[in-house]
């Protein structure tokens, strides 16, 4: 009977300084990583451990393949999760469904055109407001209800003509019949 025993792997100091690290097992650590879409070089830059050290543990471990996520986090992600120190999809569902922030609002609070907004919003499968519930909310705002009700620059412009005109034709009427 020759039955094969896995292993024991021996754990490096930097292994189990991420394991307290991370209060898990290495291999649940790298497996977590890698399922967020984290290739082996930025888990070594997470981790600050060298690729290659990265790549032997995924191999002396038998982790394998791992199941990805649907895509990769951006820098540009990364970037706001480090600003925030929140998941880009916990603020964007606080911001946009908690606070029921508008699409501009949100961008321009996260530094970014509102067209990445709304695709990281598909990619998180969060529903985007249809424009009639975008104004239902808009019209809550009394600062907001007043700005949609304001009459467009062009149509004031006229108008300031048009009295200015009235008003001079009044008071040469005035002087005239006096």
């Amino acid at each position: 009977m020759n039955v094969e025993m896995p292993l024991e792997v021996i754990k490096t100091q930097a292994m189990r300084e991420i394991e307290a690290k991370y209060d898990m097992p290495i291999d649940q650590v790298l497996k977590n990583l890698a399922s967020e879409g984290l290739g082996k070089t930025e888990i070594g830059k997470k981790l600050h451990v060298n690729r290659r050290t990265i790549s032997d543990w995924f191999d002396n471990l038998d982790i394998g393949e791992v199941e990805v996520k649907k895509f990769r986090k951006t820098p540009l992600m990364l970037g706001i999760e480090q600003r925030f120190k929140k998941l880009v999809e916990h603020i964007l569902r606080n911001k946009y469904i908690d606070q029921k922030k508008s699409l501009p609002t949100v961008a321009h609070e996260l530094r970014v055109d509102e067209n990445t907004v709304r695709r990281w919003l598909s990619l998180f499968e969060i529903q985007l407001r249809s424009p009639q519930e975008g104004r239902a909310l808009a019209l809550e705002d009394p600062k907001k209800r007043k700005k949609m009700y304001r009459r467009p620059k062009k149509l004031r412009k006229k108008i300031a003509k048009s009295l200015k005109r009235y008003h001079r034709d009044r008071r040469e009427k005035a002087r005239n019949s006096a």
